[in-house]
């Protein structure tokens, strides 16, 4: 009798929580949540994206965002750069630096992979080995380049110069020629080591190998994802047999 009373109580009161006003009250805190981001992606992004269009179609040059409206439409401004020897200049050097940083360091980092695969003796030491430059801050990696690449005292000359491939130093940051390629090799301390030693590459297994059944404690792993920083691991299914 005495749990009865509280139950009718409630019932008479209809003070019962409402499923559909609980979801609406949880969809308005996630919104309420999300406010403060979205603000700051559109103040410091999707704002300054709307600026930088609407002053390349008004004709003149003028920083005055006041005065943006009564300026002329017009798309004299793409005409200019489209038809500027400096711009397909910057294109090609973009080109140049992204598949040569991106490409090279793949394939060395697959090979890499391939080749720390197998079983050798010092395996694992030379795994350790080839994580270290990943781990040494950006900055360290440019002064040790400065030094190596330096026009001067660089050590990168005197053993072109100990090899007779040069007779006079190169200012290898100075010169356009070799200034891109100091650039880009410089990147593949970081490329390299992210390529090929924290993500193994997934090799196939033979048909006669014999593989524990999928959910078992035991049941082996292979590294996927070639070229990520993050390690994916994936379980082998048993193979028919």
């Amino acid at each position: 009798m005495a749990q009865a009373l509280p139950q009718a109580g409630v019932r008479a009161s209809g003070r019962t929580p409402k499923r559909g006003s609980l979801a609406r009250r949880e969809r308005v805190f996630a919104y309420a949540l999300l406010a403060p981001a979205v603000v700051a992606v559109f103040a410091l992004i999707a704002y300054p994206m709307y600026l930088i269009f609407a002053i390349s179609v008004r004709e003149g040059r003028s920083l005055n965002f006041l005065a943006l409206g009564r300026r002329p439409l017009g798309l004299g401004n793409y005409q200019t750069v489209l038809t500027d020897a400096a711009t397909w200049h910057s294109v090609w050097v973009s080109l140049v630096y992204t598949f040569g940083s991106i490409v090279p360091a793949f394939l060395i980092g697959l090979c890499t992979a391939l080749l720390l695969d197998h079983v050798f003796p010092l395996r694992r030491w030379l795994r350790s080995l080839m994580l270290l430059p990943w781990a040494v801050p950006g900055v360290m990696v440019s002064i040790v380049f400065l030094w190596l690449f330096d026009a001067s005292f660089g050590v990168t000359n005197y053993l072109l110069r100990t090899l007779g491939i040069i007779d006079t130093d190169i200012a290898w940051y100075s010169t356009e020629s070799t200034a891109l390629f100091a650039v880009i090799v410089q990147l593949y301390v970081f490329a390299v080591p992210e390529a090929g030693v924290p993500a193994s590459v997934a090799v196939p297994l033979p048909l006669s190998t014999n593989v524990t059944p999928l959910g078992s404690a035991h049941a082996p792993s292979l590294i996927a994802g070639v070229g990520m920083p993050v390690v994916v691991t994936v379980n082998v299914p048993a193979l028919p047999t």
